[in-house]
């Protein structure tokens, strides 16, 4: 078992034994040193929140704020059949990292269109953004990553600005009164590639593909980032039911499911930027 904590922060680590155990565990915890570590709260038992026996432990800020590197959480129960009881010791690795080093970085050009402080400047004029704000750097940056690589998923139109850029955005677009016209000095490097005569451009990200890159973070944050919804979305499923539990999907959340887009805003923000037919070469 191996688990990743951020130093400084509330953590809940959580243990399920291979066997019915007989008592509650008890838990030794061991910094990067080896030195055992003395613990603020007690093993709680919170079978009530599954069908399996799990027992939870919360670490506090204060425990984890010492921590650091590859330390370790050794649980300890016992379990009785028809030859006694029996002891088992589990270990558990438990790495903590900094909180620098917990947070992905934001390249813009490279892997997002807007900084974290456009980030935060748009959800701050944005209602309905609480989970931003109770959300980690880390999270943030991670779900502002991957809304990037969404965004540059869709079938855009026009022509990527630059051939050495990394992302689908600056573009260029076709413009049939410049074909007919001699290309200024800003087109000159793309004459002698065939396919970007008459195409023009600025060089610069529109606004609304940040504004829909903060769109999509922000519900990617809302849905936890879950994989398995947005994947049966994708398939046209419109009600799921899993014993008691049943969910069903509007026609507008599968659609949108199936562009790869999880918000609707940042759908309709990018709409005019989305090719109406994809060529295939």
């Amino acid at each position: 078992m191996s688990t990743v904590i951020v130093a400084g922060s509330t953590a809940t680590l959580t243990y399920i034994p291979d066997l019915q155990a007989n008592n509650i565990p008890t838990v030794e915890l061991y910094d990067q040193n080896g030195d055992q570590q003395t613990l603020q709260n007690s093993v709680v038992d919170s079978s009530e929140l599954s069908d399996l026996t799990k027992f939870a432990l919360t670490l506090e800020d204060t425990e984890t704020a010492v921590l650091l590197g590859a330390c370790s959480v050794v649980w300890t129960w016992y379990y009785t059949d028809e030859n006694g009881t029996n002891t088992v010791r589990d270990t558990e690795v438990l790495t903590v990292v900094s909180e620098a080093a917990s947070v992905p970085a934001l390249t813009v050009g490279t892997n997002t269109y807007v900084t974290m402080d456009e980030a935060e400047t748009y959800m701050d004029a944005r209602l309905g953004s609480d989970i931003w704000y109770s959300s980690s750097d880390g999270d943030k940056a991670r779900a502002l990553r991957q809304a990037a690589r969404s965004l540059d998923a869709l079938p855009l139109r026009g022509e990527i600005y630059d051939l050495e850029q990394t992302m689908a955005f600056p573009r260029m677009y076709w413009s049939a009164y410049r074909k007919r016209t001699t290309l200024t000095d800003q087109d000159e490097r793309y004459s002698e590639i065939t396919r970007y005569a008459g195409y023009v451009g600025d060089g610069t990200v529109p606004q609304r593909v940040k504004d829909a890159q903060c769109e999509e973070a922000l519900e990617l944050l809302i849905g936890g980032g879950e994989e398995t919804r947005q994947t049966l979305m994708r398939q046209g499923v419109i009600r799921v039911s899993f014993s008691s539990f049943s969910e069903t999907y509007s026609n507008a959340a599968v659609s949108r499911a199936k562009t790869g887009l999880a918000s609707a805003t940042a759908m309709a923000l990018m709409q005019p930027l989305i090719a109406k037919s994809v060529s295939v070469q």
